[in-house]
């Protein structure tokens, strides 16, 4: 045996201790429930569904109609090829060969949608990794792209190489997304969990963890705190109930109450999360500052920055966590661009505010179609971006500062083509609202009291579960002023200086390094992306 072939296997196995000591092991106990719990579900056919059907003997004969239903598509996307990899990988001894015949002709004959997408993209490649791993050595005549088993496996292995690469030395685009993060958590999984290359499957498994410590660095008693690149036009107000907090269940609370059905995968994957991403989670010390790196979606058109850089800012107390980026446009549709999160059990407790954009500018920035003709059919696949009350969505004329407790979002003149002329501000109905003189007002938000400068002339109106306070803008610049109770001992600072990816007291990495650096109490442990390397102390 060669002495390269040995220090492999060496490093391999070294690195697999460290990828699985002072885990947080998820029982047997909870894996049964998850799986047990999805496979009892009702709905349409869903490929995690049917495995934890086919895994737990539970409706197996309805599992493996919805198998048929699926598997007769002449068409699909990139949710369609990952949920089939899932199953493949995952239910290996429990499906008939006459099914593993009919996958592989399904990766032959049909031609799956890639997307265009942060998420789309890992989905796509991450599936056609692992497929092309499986089926090696055919001939592209017996693959839907054309290419070879080969070809294929090593143009995936690069683009996951590269985007590994990217996330971890100057960040996501598709950033911390209460809806989105649940599709970029189970395509890792199931790639750490299935590939036969040993680095690779340290590298995948160090990006779920990275992963997993930036959510953990942003739970916020079950709240997912902070500004967003994509959050969904039905949970702006309360991030509780999002397809992402199923893995918060799973890997980080003790109860599991969202069950959603991916997570069947990750029951059935040896994964642990590490205990002390677990701890940066739920044990975090209040209050903490923190600043992020991350970077805008790919820009096409009216604009020379391809990929703006987006500074992130949380401040969190136990009352309360006000997280801001810094305004303007850096994602389509679905970007929130600040959020004070209101620890409570009341639903609807995050307060926001917007000018709500609407124009084919925004859309032909991020996607290639002829901009008109986007803005006429938008709301076909994004209902609600249209409306002038909508409560989702970036703005090219806002500028957002924040320091601590404290946060201006300032808007210049929205020049008059804009069919928005106006800003909008939301505070939840159960908060007990002030009126404290012309342009100020303050809210009893359960133990926190948050004071809002708004606009002079502004308006008050009810909507379904919250007060909107509106204010026209038309001909002139205007602005409004959040301010929450300071508490002392926040100890990371936003002044300091430094070129950062993460800054704070449980995530840290210098912007560039592919170093990071997670930290709770007197443990440390280090995910070397450069080297390929996890290390504790």
């Amino acid at each position: 045996m060669s002495r390269s072939i040995i220090y492999i296997l060496v490093s391999f196995l070294f690195v697999s201790i460290l990828l699985t000591t002072d885990s947080y092991g998820q029982s047997s106990a909870k894996r049964k429930q998850v799986l047990d719990k999805i496979a009892s579900s009702q709905g349409p056919p869903y490929f995690a569904v049917i495995a934890s059907q086919l895994k737990t003997g539970t409706n197996k004969e309805v599992g493996f109609a919805k198998l048929d239903t699926l598997l007769s598509l002449e068409k699909g996307d990139m949710f369609w090829m990952y949920g089939c990899a899932g199953l493949y990988f995952s239910c290996r001894t429990e499906l008939p060969d006459q099914y593993k015949t009919k996958i592989r002709e399904c990766w032959k004959k049909c031609t799956p949608y890639r997307g265009d997408t942060e998420n789309h993209f890992l989905m796509y490649y991450g599936s056609l990794y692992l497929m092309s791993q499986e089926w090696q050595g055919l001939a592209g005549s017996e693959w839907f792209t054309g290419k070879s088993s080969v070809e294929i496996h090593n143009e995936s292995r690069e683009y996951l190489r590269h985007w590994i690469d990217e996330i971890s030395t100057v960040g996501m685009m598709e950033f911390d997304s209460p809806r989105y993060m649940y599709y970029f958590i189970t395509p890792l999984l199931l790639l750490a969990e299935h590939t036969t290359d040993a680095e690779d499957k340290r590298l995948f498994t160090m990006a779920l963890e990275l992963m997993l410590a930036d959510y953990a660095h942003d739970y916020y008693f079950g709240n997912y705190a902070g500004a967003h690149s994509r959050v969904g036009f039905d949970s702006p107000f309360d991030t509780r109930n999002t397809e992402t907090s199923s893995y918060g269940d799973l890997y980080f609370d003790e109860n599991i109450t969202h069950f959603l059905p991916d997570i069947a995968f990750a029951a059935m994957a040896s994964f642990s999360c590490p205990e002390i991403i677990k701890n940066i989670a739920t044990k975090k010390s209040y209050p903490f500052e923190s600043i992020e790196m991350k970077r805008g979606r790919t820009t096409l058109r009216y604009t020379y920055e391809k990929n703006a850089t987006v500074t992130k800012k949380l401040y969190a107390t136990k009352e309360y966590a006000l997280g801001s980026m810094q305004g303007g446009l850096v994602s389509p549709i679905q970007q929130q661009s600040w959020s004070l999160v209101i620890n409570t059990s009341k639903p609807n407790n995050v307060i926001t505010g917007l000018h709500p954009y609407i124009a084919k500018e925004e859309l032909g920035m991020f996607f290639p179609e002829e901009p008109s003709w986007q803005l006429e059919r938008i709301e076909g696949a994004k209902k609600g971006y249209s409306s002038e009350d909508k409560w989702v969505g970036g703005t090219l004329f806002d500028n957002i500062s924040h320091d601590k407790n404290t946060l201006s979002a300032n808007y210049q003149k929205i020049i008059k083509k804009i069919r928005s002329q106006k800003i909008a501000f939301r505070l939840p109905k159960w908060a007990v609202v002030t009126i404290e003189g012309d342009a100020m007002i303050s809210a009893q938000c359960e133990a926190v009291k948050v004071k809002v400068n708004l606009p002079t002339g502004y308006r008050k109106i009810d909507e379904e579960d919250s007060y909107r306070f509106e204010a026209d803008v038309t001909g002139g610049a205007a602005s409004y002023t959040v301010t929450c109770p300071e508490v002392v001992g926040a100890r990371a600072s936003f002044l300091g200086g430094g070129d950062f990816l993460y800054h704070s007291d449980y995530i840290h990495s210098e912007r560039g390094s592919g170093i990071v650096i997670l930290e709770f109490g007197n443990k440390k442990r280090v995910l070397d992306f450069k080297k390929i390397l996890v290390s504790e102390e």
